[in-house]
């Protein structure tokens, strides 16, 4: 393929469902630009209460959870045109669904899923993930299945030969 057969796109966003690192808490060196994380979740919530006459909101309730994984929702526009795909699920579907839930992803629009590899920190949450994006499919009266992209080459299991005692 030359660079003449690749269209550009327009647009590429990435939003990080699992990450194994979140520390919101610390402190941190002079100088280092951190913005809280709470910040970022802050114009995307209604006020909700009221204290001593002043709005108020509740934003705890929308911080992600940070588990040993990694999964990441990639969305591509050309023009009107867009298409997304999930790169890796995480450990847990517990933890995926509920990042999820809290970053707003519409999971019937997600088309494909890409597993990059088997180690369960990036495939854990591959059953119950991909039922999740089938139902909220159908629900939304699309035809076409999720497609789900496993490489036969990836192994399956991993371990370690160890000489006169056998796999462990």
């Amino acid at each position: 393929m030359t660079d003449g057969d690749v269209a550009p796109l327009d647009e590429l966003r990435l939003l990080v469902i699992v990450d194994n690192e979140t520390d919101t808490l610390s402190s941190i060196a002079d100088g280092v630009p951190q913005t809280p994380e709470v910040a970022q979740h802050l114009p995307r919530v209604p006020v909700t209460r009221t204290h001593d006459g002043h709005p108020g909101k509740v934003v705890f309730d929308r911080l992600c959870c940070a588990g040993h994984g990694f999964s990441v929702l990639a969305t591509a526009r050309r023009g009107q045109d867009e298409r997304t795909i999930l790169f890796d699920v995480g450990p847990y579907a517990d933890l995926w669904l509920a990042n999820a839930a809290r970053l707003g992803v519409d999971l019937a629009r997600i088309e494909l899923v890409f597993l990059s590899h088997w180690h369960f920190d990036h495939s854990g949450a591959l059953p119950e993930v991909v039922a999740a994006l089938s139902q909220a499919r159908r629900k939304a009266g699309i035809a076409a299945p999720v497609l789900v992209d496993l490489h036969p080459n990836r192994p399956d299991q991993r371990g370690t030969l160890l000489p006169h005692r056998g796999r462990c």
